[in-house]
């Protein structure tokens, strides 16, 4: 059984609203089963500064949203998905 949010990022929530930078880094790891309005699984925002999500051999899946992108959404940010 995953989490719940009401708003934003079920399973992680990652926004920068400050000029700074904020990284989330998932290594063999799993987002699964989580649910919001935005973002089911990740929902990932630069908004005044760089935020970035690297995945290595992790999966972001079967996670829900009522308004918009089930598994991941991210907003003027970089998402970098490295080989294992």
């Amino acid at each position: 059984m995953g989490n719940t949010a009401a708003n934003r990022g079920g399973g992680i929530f990652n926004r920068v609203d400050v000029r700074l930078a904020a990284g989330v880094t998932l290594t063999n790891s799993t987002v699964s089963g989580n649910s919001a309005r935005s973002g089911g699984g990740i929902f990932n925002s630069g908004f005044l500064g760089p935020a970035n999500v690297a995945r290595t051999s992790s999966t972001v899946a079967r996670n829900s949203a009522t308004l918009r992108m089930c598994s991941l959404i991210s907003r003027s940010v970089s998402l970098v998905r490295a080989s294992a």
